[in-house]
């Protein structure tokens, strides 16, 4: 079975590329529903769900997951590159980082334009998320990433996050790609149509 539901972008001159977080949820919570209808009893037979979304983005949330920010600038947004250059100056072009997109428009950029243009859903946020890992929070009640998401490698570097002035524990532990997160919250799987601790 499959299921497709779409969601907007939003867009300027100046380099804003935007989506919402609450459409994802929305998104992905439709999709798992027609999903859970069309299997049917086959439901049962389902043994994990795997998740994957674009990157570079970054979602400040509470700790339950709730977004901060009404909108999010996402892979294709570009206000970020002046900071993106201030941050590779500070910590030198022999320290750059990896991680998905540009390195001027990549997580730790986008983290640091955040700071600077989000500062009070910055200080209020529990979490700095990538979509994806929103998605994991929303779904598992665990705040989890893997390097594709981000970090580019199998630790958040530190010395940037000191740069960008942000605490190492408002980002997600970092996890290979392929393991568990965690369990299906029954709360989530009863409104989806789907079984607990999937």
């Amino acid at each position: 079975a499959s299921a497709e539901v779409s969601y907007p972008t939003y867009s300027s001159a100046n380099g804003l590329v935007e989506q919402r977080p609450d459409d994802w949820l929305a998104a992905v919570g439709d999709a798992l529903r027609s999903l859970a209808v069309a299997l049917g009893d086959r439901i049962r037979a389902v043994a994990a769900i795997g998740l994957s979304a674009h990157a570079p983005a970054i979602v400040p949330v509470r700790a339950d997951g709730t977004p901060l920010l009404h909108q999010v600038p996402i892979w294709g947004d570009t206000r970020c590159i002046d900071v993106g250059q201030i941050l590779l100056d500070t910590i030198g072009i022999d320290r750059a980082w990896n991680g998905p997109g540009m390195v001027l428009t990549a997580h730790y950029p986008r983290l640091a334009w955040l700071i600077d243009h989000a500062p009070q859903a910055i200080e209020q946020a529990r979490w700095l998320l990538a979509p994806k890992d929103l998605l994991g929070l929303w779904l598992t009640g665990v705040a989890r990433s893997d390097p594709s998401s981000g970090s580019g490698a199998a630790a958040w570097r530190t010395d940037i996050l000191f740069a960008c002035g942000i605490a190492a524990t408002m980002l997600p532990s970092l996890v290979e790609p392929t393991a568990l997160t965690g369990y299906l919250l029954p709360q989530v799987a009863q409104s989806l149509g789907l079984i607990p601790n999937l």
